[in-house]
């Protein structure tokens, strides 16, 4: 999965988990790719260049949330 596919998963996470994430939770698990300003900045690109039109159906996130679970299999005990 390329770095934009694998961010825009990270911009949909927290309006579709129950449970909330902030970007800082991001970045402890993108330790190492991404720092926690970088993910802010690439999080205002990309917002600005979708012009804050964020829906993703839900196929859609499904696929690659999937995918970024597989990756990252610690994901839910390290943001819980």
């Amino acid at each position: 999965m390329g770095d934009l596919s694998l961010l825009t998963s990270l911009l949909c996470v927290p309006y579709l988990l129950p449970f909330s994430m902030v970007n800082n939770d991001f970045s402890v698990i993108c330790k190492g790719h991404f720092s926690l300003q970088q993910i802010n900045n690439i999080e205002i690109a990309l917002l600005s260049a979708l012009k804050y039109n964020c829906r993703v159906g839900l196929d859609s996130y499904a696929k690659y949330y999937f995918k970024l679970r597989r990756m990252l299999p610690n994901i839910h005990s390290e943001v819980r």
